[in-house]
């Protein structure tokens, strides 16, 4: 019996709005392990591993611009119809360039609910057709930031500058904070093709594709 096959997927690679790219060539696909085995993207984002032992693999993907993105315990297992493994599409978003210009608490209520509003500020200019994405980050720690956080929202899409976001006082306390408790929140772009991922080896949840480059964060008191 065999005791290996072709492992192979696709990579699509997107800016960091909405836009698909012509060209998914040049992401380099590595396998964690002893043979630490490398494949390139074709123009078609195609990519094969050849006659690769069965078993179970780390994939990371890498091109310049974009952030590291990683999926864990593929299986390459022994197919009855034929010894390929097919892996998921991975759409790959570049890293976000977005920088904010301001991120100021403007409230104690969010959509007529009691909670927190922010305003954010972006440059470039949001527009319909053009979003900018943003995430947000809350701890009861002021060190809060993308690697030490309590909560990370979903993506939000900004259509103008000075838009508001914000939680209602449900969302916080379902998001595990308390009432009386010093909530500290940062906020950072983010790629609409994000492609965040949890680390089960780390348990830590990672954002490859953020602006760093965050506005300090800011405190709120979660009201009673």
């Amino acid at each position: 019996m065999p005791v290996g096959g072709q492992l192979s997927g696709q990579v699509q690679l997107w800016d960091s709005r909405t836009n698909t790219l012509a060209d998914h060539s040049g992401v380099t696909v590595s396998i964690d392990g002893p043979s630490a085995e490398t494949a390139l993207t074709d123009a078609s984002g195609n990519y094969v591993f050849k006659d690769l032992r069965y078993g179970d693999y780390n994939l990371t993907f890498v091109k310049n611009g974009y952030g590291t993105y990683r999926l864990f315990n593929v299986a390459h297992r022994q197919a009855t119809t034929a010894p390929t493994t097919m892996v998921n599409t991975v759409q790959l978003g570049q890293q976000t360039t977005t920088s904010i210009r301001s991120f100021t608490i403007t409230g104690t209520t969010y959509t007529g609910n009691s909670g927190v509003s922010f305003q954010t500020t972006v440059s470039p200019n949001p527009t319909v057709s053009d979003r900018v994405y943003i995430r947000h980050f809350l701890s009861n720690d002021s060190t809060v930031s993308n690697t030490r956080f309590t909560f990370a929202s979903p993506l939000t899409s900004l259509i103008s500058n000075n838009a508001t976001s914000g939680f209602t006082k449900n969302d916080l306390l379902a998001a595990g904070f308390k009432t009386g408790q010093t909530i500290y929140a940062r906020i950072y772009t983010d790629s609409f093709q994000s492609n965040s991922y949890k680390n089960p080896v780390t348990n830590t949840w990672v954002f490859p594709n953020l602006n760093v480059a965050a506005p300090p964060a800011q405190s709120f008191v979660l009201t009673k």
